[in-house]
């Protein structure tokens, strides 16, 4: 099974800046970015190439 994080902010601004710090240090293992907004915040799905060793 694939590795996935959800980050989940309240602010677009917000979640732009954490997307970017966490894609500059993860690019190459990153498969697919998936993008929602709901009950008032913005939600990103990150999926990864492999499992990462990181909980």
């Amino acid at each position: 099974m694939r590795k996935i994080k959800i980050i989940s902010e309240g602010k677009k601004e917000e979640m732009e800046k954490k997307l970017e710090t966490h894609l500059s240090d993860n690019e190459k293992e990153v498969v697919d970015i998936q993008f929602s907004v709901g009950d008032g915040k913005y939600h990103a799905l990150i999926i990864y190439r492999k499992p990462c060793s990181e909980g």
